[in-house]
């Protein structure tokens, strides 16, 4: 069942978005009706894709900034 993404008013006024499954644009717009909704707009949602991490950690970058004499140090305490 498809899904849409949806911007209607209620009845005091106020702007909702959201999504709703329905089998087409108009049961969508229904449904809403049913809902004391009124349309304002309404289109197929994409399909939800997965956030990806902006930062990555990555020990090489911690490393790189260890200075060779603390190297030297820390492995003599060791």
């Amino acid at each position: 069942m498809p899904v849409y993404e949806y911007t209607a008013l209620d009845a005091k006024g106020r702007t909702t978005s959201g999504i709703i499954d329905a089998e087409g644009v108009q049961a969508a717009r229904q449904k809403l009706r049913s809902a004391d909704k009124y349309t304002v707009s309404i289109r197929e949602a994409q399909e939800a894709q997965p956030k990806q991490s902006r930062k990555t950690f990555s020990f090489g970058a911690r490393l790189a900034r260890v200075k060779p004499s603390e190297v030297a140090l820390i492995t003599r305490q060791l």
